[in-house]
């Protein structure tokens, strides 16, 4: 057996295990960022975008969750304006949360 195939063997071991997500977790803690305000014009226009949203758009959302800004492109599950949420597939989404709203 030659030195790389046997180096292969031990390729898939890994010794510590949850090591790589537990640096994967403290990389994402680590990479959070503040919460932007929106300007008043923007805000605006987000709201009226917001009051034109209907179930089965497809819309690309760009939302804050947990520190960091994330891009979804889904279609509208579920509107609740008691709740204040948009629904895209399985995941609501707060109004508050919401930083730019795109139709598709």
């Amino acid at each position: 057996m030659t030195r790389e195939e046997r180096a292969k063997q031990f390729l898939p071991f890994d010794a510590l295990k949850g090591l790589q997500e537990e640096l994967r977790h403290q990389e994402w803690l680590a990479n959070r960022v503040p919460r932007r305000q929106l300007s008043d014009e923007a805000a605006a226009l987000l709201s009226r975008r917001l009051s034109r949203v209907k179930r089965g758009d497809r819309i690309l959302l760009e939302f804050y969750h947990e520190g960091h800004y994330l891009l979804l492109e889904a279609d509208v599950a579920d509107k609740n304006e008691t709740a204040r949420t948009l629904t895209l597939g399985h995941t609501a989404i707060a109004y508050e949360d919401i930083i730019r709203l795109k139709f598709l």
